[in-house]
C-alpha cells in the first residue's frame, strides 16, 4: 500500500490528445443506487481512492474490492481495508484483465460514488466503440435479425442515440444508464461476433442533422409505418417524421403469427392504469380524440364520474400499459349501455418513433444498406464519421462530420431540439398488466 497524487477521476483522465472519435470515453451508470457492490478480475484489482479532505490518493492492491456507502454522508467505505474515500476508481491489476461487477464483467475502468439515500453508484468508464458492443446485441438479437446491414443501422443509430444524450444524468455522476430508459448495455458479456462487426464496420459513423448527432429513436415493431416524434415524445425535430414502412410485414408475421394482439381491460383496470396521472373516480368510457399519420391513438381521453383525464403521446399507451397505441377500440357493454370492457386490438409493438427495427430487417433482406435503412427512417439526415477528438472529448472539424460543442442537454438544445424521452428497442416480452411500467425481461428482443 502507499499513497501517490491525487488522480483526476472522470473520462478526462483517460482521454489523449487527438485521440481517435471511437475511443471517447462514456460513462454508464451500470449499479445506480445499490446498498454493496463487489468488484474483482483475474489477478486482482487497483483501488485509487480519494480519502475526504486529503489532497493524494490512497492505492490499494487487492484480490477484491467491495463498496458500502459510509455512515457518513458523501463518503463510501471499501471494506477490505476500513478506508473511507469520496470516491474510488477501480481498474484490473492485469492490463488485459476484465473488471467484473457483482460477476458482470465490463470493459474499461470503474468508478464508484457516494449516492442519495445512503446508497452507492458504480460507473463503467469504457470507450464509445467497446460501450456499443455491449449495446447493440442487447437492442437487436443477432440470432433472431442476423441481416448485417440491419445491424450496422442499429449500431450507428445507438451511437448516434448515446452522443446526442452524452450528460443526461450528471447529476449522479455519469453519461447514461444501462436500462432502457437509456439503452439496455450489459457489458462484454453479451457481446457476439455478428454485432462486433457491425459496430467495428461502422465505427465513428452517426446520423446528423446540421451536423450534430440525431435523437435517434427506434422501436421494434412499428405496425406498417412509423409515428411523428412531436406526437409521442413532443420532440419536433424534422427527421423524425412518420414513414411508410412496408417491408415490415414479412419478418412481423414470421416472428409473430397474425401479427396483432388484443386486450381486455375492465372499467375498474383501467382506473387503476391511469391512476398515476390523475383520478377520475369510476371510469364510464375511453375516448380517442387524436389519432397521428400513423394511425396511432395520440391523444385519449379518459371520462369519469368525478371528471375526465387528458393522456397524451406516451401516456397512451404507459397509461394502458398496452404494447403499442396503434390500436382501435372496441366496446362491451351492459344491458343499460355501462361499459364492462374496453376491448383494444393493435398491432406494433413499441412507442413508433424512428427507426423500426423488424422494419430495417425487412429492408436489408431486400437488399438495403445501412445508409439507406437510416436515411428512411429518420427523414433528411446525413450518415458521416466523426473527427478525432480533443481531450476534453469534443469532437473537432467540420460541422458536416459530425462536430460536437457540449453535450446531453446543451448540444441538443444548440440544435433546437427538446431531449429524447428514452430510444426504443428490440427484445421479447410480453405486454405488462395494466397500470405496471414496462420493464422487459432479458431476451431476443425489447419491445420499446
Amino acid at each position: 500500500m502507499r499513497d501517490a497524487p491525487l488522480p483526476t477521476l472522470g473520462p478526462e483522465a483517460l482521454a489523449s490528445p487527438r485521440q481517435d472519435a471511437g475511443e471517447r470515453p462514456i460513462r454508464v451508470g451500470v449499479r445506480v443506487g445499490v446498498e454493496q457492490a463487489s468488484v474483482a478480475a483475474p489477478g486482482g484489482v487497483s483501488v485509487r481512492g480519494a480519502a475526504a479532505g486529503e489532497k493524494v490518493a490512497l492505492l490499494r492492491a487487492l484480490p477484491r474490492a467491495t463498496f458500502r456507502p459510509s455512515v457518513h454522508p458523501g463518503r463510501i467505505r471499501l471494506l477490505e481495508t476500513g478506508d473511507e474515500l469520496e470516491h474510488a476508481l477501480v481498474r484490473p491489476a492485469e492490463a488485459s484483465a476484465e473488471l467484473a461487477v457483482d460477476a458482470t464483467p465490463y470493459r474499461g475502468v470503474l468508478e464508484v460514488l457516494p449516492a442519495e439515500d445512503d446508497r452507492i453508484t458504480v460507473v463503467n468508464v469504457v470507450p464509445l466503440e467497446e460501450y456499443l458492443r455491449g449495446v447493440v446485441p442487447n437492442e437487436l438479437a443477432p440470432e433472431a435479425f442476423p441481416q448485417i446491414e440491419a445491424l450496422k443501422a442499429q449500431a450507428v443509430a445507438a451511437r448516434s442515440y448515446v452522443l446526442a444524450h452524452l450528460g443526461d444524468y450528471s447529476s449522479r455522476g455519469y453519461d447514461v444508464c444501462a436500462t432502457a430508459a437509456c439503452q439496455v448495455y450489459r457489458g462484454s458479456s453479451s457481446e457476439h461476433p455478428l454485432t462486433d462487426r457491425a459496430v467495428a464496420e461502422t465505427r465513428g459513423t452517426v446520423a446528423t442533422w446540421r451536423g450534430r448527432p440525431i435523437h435517434a429513436f427506434y422501436t421494434s415493431t412499428c405496425g406498417g409505418h412509423t409515428e411523428e416524434g412531436a406526437a409521442v415524445f413532443e420532440d419536433g425535430a424534422p427527421y423524425l417524421r412518420g414513414v411508410a414502412c412496408a417491408t415490415e410485414r414479412a419478418l412481423a408475421d414470421e416472428s409473430e403469427p397474425g401479427g396483432q394482439w388484443e386486450v381486455r381491460l375492465r372499467p375498474a383496470d383501467v382506473a387503476r392504469a391511469v391512476a398515476r396521472y390523475g383520478s377520475v373516480g369510476r371510469v364510464l368510457d375511453l375516448v380517442p380524440t387524436r389519432v397521428g399519420v400513423s394511425g396511432r391513438v395520440v391523444e385519449l381521453r379518459v371520462l369519469g364520474s368525478e371528471g375526465q383525464l387528458e393522456l397524451r403521446g406516451q401516456r397512451v399507451r404507459l397509461g394502458l400499459g398496452l404494447r403499442e397505441s396503434l390500436f382501435v377500440l372496441h366496446r362491451e357493454t351492459d344491458a343499460q349501455g355501462a361499459v364492462e370492457r374496453f376491448v383494444i386490438t393493435g398491432k406494433g409493438w413499441g412507442h413508433g418513433v424512428g427507426l423500426c427495427q423488424v422494419g430495417a430487417s425487412g429492408m436489408a433482406r431486400a437488399g438495403a444498406s445501412f445508409e439507406e435503412i437510416l436515411k428512411h427512417y429518420y427523414t433528411g439526415v446525413a450518415v458521416s464519421s466523426l473527427t478525432p477528438l480533443s481531450p476534453a472529448g469534443a469532437a473537432v472539424g467540420a460541422p458536416e462530420t459530425g462536430r460536437l460543442r457540449g453535450t446531453g442537454q446543451r448540444a441538443a438544445s444548440a440544435a433546437g431540439f427538446t431531449p429524447a424521452k428514452r430510444a426504443g428497442s428490440l427484445r421479447r416480452a410480453r405486454a405488462p398488466a395494466a397500470g405496471t411500467a414496462l420493464q422487459p425481461p432479458s431476451g431476443q428482443i425489447r419491445r420499446f
